[in-house]
């Protein structure tokens, strides 16, 4: 058990540095002025080990109420698909200007 937890610590701190060095290289080709504190970067990886998985698991869910509402209401297309776009759509990865507050977080769609 312990050996999974370090596993994914040791993952994660890869997938930062390699997202830090990223847009380091992006900005020093487009002269932009983008940058943004490596510590973002950690909390956008952290943040995402939780808010991706749920964010799947909430489309997932959507999509069989979705399906399920279809067959209740014999073929009504229009509840089906807002159930839908409001599960399925919206933000399923949170970027480092989400969490500058820079752009908003959409867990639902419109």
């Amino acid at each position: 058990m312990w050996i999974d937890q370090r596993r994914i610590i040791a993952i994660a701190i890869v997938v930062a540095l390699l997202m830090g060095a990223a847009p380091n290289a992006a900005r020093a080709e487009s002269g932009g002025d983008e940058g943004h504190n490596p510590m973002v970067y950690v909390g956008v990886v952290l943040t995402n080990i939780v808010y991706f998985p749920t964010k799947v698991v909430f489309s997932v869910l959507g999509g069989i109420t979705g399906t399920l509402a279809y067959a209740v209401t014999i073929g009504d297309v229009q509840t089906t698909q807002a159930i839908w776009d409001s599960a399925c759509r919206g933000t399923y990865v949170v970027n480092p200007a989400m969490l500058e507050g820079k752009e908003e977080i959409h867990f639902r769609g419109p």
